[in-house]
């Protein structure tokens, strides 16, 4: 499970690199797509990850 937090004002974006399964649905303002993550403000996502390595950058 990956856990990944903006606790700024700002809207953030992170490439994840073998994730692409949705955020759960507790996340909060959070949206992945192809291999985009982005997190409005004060948005947190949780994600389950797939058997082997997920890069972040």
């Amino acid at each position: 499970m990956l856990c990944v937090f903006n606790l700024s004002a700002e809207p953030q974006q992170l490439m994840l690199t073998g994730a692409d399964a949705a955020p759960e649905a507790i996340s909060q303002h959070a949206d992945l797509n192809d291999s985009t993550l982005t997190l409005g403000p004060n948005g947190y996502a949780f994600i389950a990850l797939p058997d082997g390595k997920v890069k972040l950058n």
